[in-house]
């Protein structure tokens, strides 16, 4: 079991963080959880050139698990490619503006049909970060999402609007990392 563990944890490091194999290109900069009321993850921060940096989230669905109609949550992948746009430096904190593009897909249940289905699509990035003199940073931020969602009903594959992806606009997410 623990050795099972250990290579499930090497995967997923390395699905992150291909470059981490070969030591190539620049280090992490951040990980942590995300916290909102639509789902909980666990979030990966790489830096990438200049002021941009790759966020990558692997998140907990909690649509209907929170209200109690649903025991199972969904599961859901993104990757956004941040860039920082306004940066201001404080006596005790640096603070970071950032926004971006990215990709979402997982399996999960939406508000317009109650059954759980693949979903995929775009998805968009807008937050500030707070990165304190100990290596720690906060954030706070939105990312809404357009996507597709394929779900199977009375046998025959239906294809819908993911509905819960546009609301998470109003779900704001907070994350606490530890910064690199």
């Amino acid at each position: 079991m623990g050795r099972r563990f250990l290579h499930i944890l090497l995967l997923i490091t390395l699905l992150l963080d291909p470059d981490a194999a070969c030591g190539a290109g620049p280090g992490p900069k951040a990980a942590g959880a995300e916290f909102a009321f639509s789902g909980i993850g666990l979030n990966w921060q790489k830096h990438a050139s200049g002021n941009t940096f790759h966020d990558m989230t692997l998140e907990a669905d909690l649509y209907n698990v929170l209200s109690g109609k649903s025991r199972c949550p969904g599961i859901r992948f993104s990757y956004i490619k941040d860039f920082i746009f306004a940066s201001s430096e404080h006596e005790d904190f640096v603070l970071n503006w950032y926004a971006g593009p990215g990709f979402t897909a997982g399996y999960v249940m939406d508000h317009a049909c109650e059954e759980y289905g693949l979903m995929t699509g775009l998805c968009a990035n807008v937050g500030v970060e707070f990165n304190f003199e100990v290596p720690v940073c906060i954030s706070i931020g939105l990312m809404p999402s357009l996507a597709a969602h394929f779900v199977k009903e009375e046998g025959n594959l239906t294809l819908n609007i993911y509905t819960n992806g546009l609301m998470h606009i109003l779900s704001p997410k907070l994350g606490i990392k530890y910064r690199f």
